[in-house]
């Protein structure tokens, strides 16, 4: 079993068990009123959320060293506060937009873009679109534009930064204060103040997993409905709001695929959320049902909220390597016998309610036929149980404004304009071409 946060959630870490002193649940619930404990620190910078306060965003002495918002022809509209992060196609940063001072996360793709990746833009976009207007639990796309020198793709702004990051800072929290209680206790009772033989702890009690867990199903549910799977569930692509305690937003829908009832035969995603089904593709040719492999992701996803740890992962660190297809394929199907028992090494099972048990027993399926659906999850007890207050105060504040996006969408009937979509598919065409001379930039925006 992978680590999770002590190597970064996300990549692949030595088979160790991660222990933890974690916070139980009347704890866990309390410090969600607390502002202050409960600030989560965005991948490199923070900010109070998306409300325009560019001081709470980054300080000015912090904000030395940002490139301009000129070099990326935005300077008229817009003020770079933060990078949010860098890949080999693009980077993402944060910025306010001057007219309304409002916070954005705007995704840059530097032009021309390699035809290759015309497609993919150009579906990441449409879904993003399509699904992100009409769910509170998915990133909402705000528009697009092109300058001579980039696509920029403006995006909702969750200001609680992945999901990742609050569970690390979570466990850092529960740490730091079980040990003062600890240091305490040993002053008033000498060496049993340390806690004895205390057991290990999950990084996150069922009843916080639960909570997240329950949106992040209604938000995959939502995807499934409309004929998408997203094929990269992760907790990297699980960002939070400024809520207390947090809403989730899926985002990243770069992998989405359409169609997602058809066969599929590519393996792509994370691997140590992949299902066997995805990771034997290559080799067997059989195609796979992309919902059903969604599921599986969903299921290493609570897992690791969990236990701070990946189910099955693999020492090589190198993500993309045959070693950690091999590793992990291996593990999954030692682990899970035919009768479905476990035989997780490290991991104590004992820690959860059999409910919960249950739950991931039905989830880790190699059989994707057997394997328990959506539906299915949202009938199971361990997801229908009823919640600490605090939970489910916002658990019913997210259906209302659910119930509130549907009623709109109902109502005006569009949630995604056929003009829209023919301006996308041109920027992003003109996008792959040099920029001519004096060339002005153009936008589209669904807001």
């Amino acid at each position: 079993m992978g680590q999770c946060c002590s190597n970064g959630l996300g990549r692949s870490a030595p088979k160790t068990y991660l222990a933890s002193d974690s916070l139980d649940d009347e704890e866990a619930t309390d410090s969600f009123r607390d502002a202050d404990e409960g600030s989560v620190e965005l991948k490199q910078g923070s900010s109070r959320g998306a409300n325009g306060d560019e001081a709470g965003a980054r300080s000015k002495k912090s904000r030395r060293g940002l490139p301009d918002a000129r070099q990326f022809g935005l300077e008229e509209t817009h003020v770079v506060l933060d990078v949010l992060g860098r890949g080999g196609e693009g980077s993402a940063w944060l910025m306010r937009e001057l007219k309304t001072n409002k916070l954005c996360a705007m995704k840059l793709i530097k032009r021309p873009v390699p035809q290759v990746l015309l497609p993919f833009l150009t579906q990441e976009i449409g879904i993003q679109a399509q699904l992100g207007r009409q769910h509170v639990n998915i990133i909402d796309l705000e528009g697009v534009i092109l300058t001579p020198r980039f696509l920029a793709i403006v995006l909702e702004y969750a200001s609680g930064g992945p999901l990742t990051r609050y569970i690390c800072e979570r466990d850092h929290q529960a740490r730091r204060q079980r040990s003062r209680e600890g240091e305490a206790g040993g002053r008033g009772r000498g060496s049993q103040g340390q806690g004895g033989g205390s057991s290990r702890r999950l990084f996150l009690p069922e009843s916080q997993a639960n909570y997240f867990f329950k949106q992040f199903i209604s938000a995959v549910e939502f995807c499934h409905n409309n004929g998408f799977a997203h094929r990269d569930l992760k907790l990297d692509n699980t960002l939070l709001d400024d809520r207390r305690p947090p809403t989730i937003k899926i985002s990243d829908f770069g992998f989405a695929k359409g169609s997602a009832e058809e066969n599929t035969f590519t393996t792509i995603g994370t691997p140590c959320y992949m299902s066997p089904e995805v990771l034997t593709t290559g080799t067997t040719k059989k195609g796979y049902n992309a919902k059903r492999a969604d599921v599986w992701a969903c299921g290493v996803l609570l897992f690791a909220m969990l236990y701070g740890a990946f189910p099955f992962d693999s020492i090589d660190h190198d993500p993309n390597s045959i070693t950690t297809v091999h590793d992990i394929l291996e593990q999954q199907l030692g682990a899970l016998t035919k009768d479905q028992k476990w035989n997780l090494p490290g991991v104590d099972l004992e820690l959860l309610s059999p409910e919960c048990q249950d739950l991931l027993r039905r989830i880790f399926t190699i059989d994707p036929n057997k394997r328990i659906s959506v539906a299915d999850i949202k009938r199971h007890p361990w997801y229908r149980q009823d919640l600490p207050e605090v939970f489910e105060e916002r658990l019913g504040e997210i259906r209302s404004q659910q119930v509130a996006k549907d009623a709109t969408f109902e109502e005006e009937g569009h949630y995604f304009p056929p003009m829209f979509k023919e301006k996308m598919e041109d920027l992003v065409k003109r996008a792959a071409k040099q920029p001519e001379q004096g060339e002005k930039n153009k936008s589209i925006w669904l807001i």
